[in-house]
């Protein structure tokens, strides 16, 4: 009998970490508009995260966009709309054409509606008319709350800036409103994934813990403007940076250090109702092809954001 507990608990874990598929459909601008509002006019809210590749020159970005909750009477009524694009259009290779062919997420709950017409519920969209871009989704899958889109081709830059691609909006939608996170952009070359900025639902509960999410682009002789995300509503946030490993303890908070050596203090914020929280950093010019280390801290709660690494 142990022996059959432990393989059904076994089980049980594998299968809820199993990736799930995501219904995917096509849709077209500005048709997708009316799911949302009665007059079929939205509008929108647009940040972008701005990065290169190993290998190019150029700018590229993932924009991230956000309707108003949907109007009643409308297909998506009461829900928050969520859409992405990855734009390589200005970004030209030197030796080679890098590309971005994945992206995954933290989204958390995915609310369904009726995107297409056909009458039954979706879960993503993907504006393939009437609007920017050339390259859908091949796939979207959801491992807890982390999605991952996969693209139908990957997006890559081109021979010249404007030669490059862009994918086409894809979305879906929340019953939550927005905060800011980590995304991942998964590159055909170069070392490992790219942390943008992004923005999707707030998570039930505050979230997984205190986040610190990077800036786009940490520039030598600029402000970098970073985000904290899931700490106490109100709570006390101090922002720290460093060059030096080891630890280095928090004198407010007793037995609780951070992950950087010699770490100073860079900014101070408070967390909004939603538990976010705005932090800045100077990036020193000194800094120029130097990696330094930045931790965010919730001295309410006493606990820190995982240390992130950043080079100008």
């Amino acid at each position: 009998m142990r022996t059959l507990l432990v393989l059904s608990l076994g089980i049980a874990l594998a299968t809820a970490a199993a990736a799930v598929p995501l219904d995917v459909v096509t849709v077209g601008a500005p048709a997708i508009n009316c799911k949302f509002d009665t007059d079929c006019t939205i509008t929108v809210d647009d940040t972008a995260a701005h990065f290169t590749l190993a290998g190019t020159a150029g700018d590229a970005f993932l924009q991230s966009r956000t309707f108003p909750p949907g109007e009643a009477g409308t297909a998506a009524a009461g829900l928050q709309a969520y859409e992405y694009r990855v734009d390589l259009t200005q970004l030209a290779g030197l030796l080679a054409l890098p590309c971005v062919s994945q992206l995954s997420l933290d989204f958390g709950p995915v609310a369904a509606a009726d995107y297409d017409g056909n009458g039954n519920t979706d879960q993503v969209y993907v504006v393939t008319s009437g609007g920017l871009g050339t390259i859908g989704l091949a796939s979207a899958e959801q491992t807890g709350d982390r999605i991952t889109f996969t693209f139908s081709s990957p997006v890559c830059s081109g021979s010249a800036p404007g030669n490059g691609d862009t994918s086409f909006f894809f979305g879906l939608a929340s019953t939550q409103p927005p905060r800011h996170v980590t995304a991942e952009a998964v590159p055909t070359l170069g070392s490992g994934p790219l942390s943008l900025d992004a923005r999707a639902p707030q998570l039930a509960g505050g979230g997984s813990g205190l986040g610190l999410v990077p800036a786009g682009v940490f520039k030598p002789g600029t402000v970098a403007i970073l985000h904290v995300t899931g700490a106490r509503p109100g709570a006390r946030i101090e922002l720290y940076s460093g060059t030096g490993g080891g630890k280095t303890p928090v004198a407010s908070c007793r037995r609780l250090a951070l992950d950087i050596g010699r770490a100073a203090l860079a900014f101070r914020a408070t967390a909004d109702a939603q538990g976010n929280a705005v932090v800045k950093v100077a990036v020193p010019v000194r800094l120029r092809g130097r990696s330094f280390r930045l931790q965010a801290v919730d001295l309410t709660a006493c606990r820190t954001s995982k240390a992130i690494t950043a080079k100008p």
